[in-house]
């Protein structure tokens, strides 16, 4: 998961999944702010097309403070 507002379900067996659920802007005048929402409250997701690569590696460390 990166932004609280979008939610990614990976896996190389099933591929990979996402929701936007309060849409891009997450504004709530915005038209599209519920589009999502409905399958978010139910725990769905939408299959995300195209190819995805499960190569290489992100090592995060923490900061050292001064």
């Amino acid at each position: 998961m990166g932004d609280p507002r979008l939610d990614l379900a990976h896996g190389l067996d099933r591929g990979v999944s996402w929701i936007l659920a309060t849409g891009q802007s997450g504004h709530p005048a915005s038209d599209h702010y519920g589009d999502q929402l409905e399958l978010w409250l139910r725990g769905r997701t939408l299959p995300l097309h195209g190819r995805v690569s499960a190569e290489g590696r992100l090592l995060l460390k923490p900061a050292r403070l001064p």
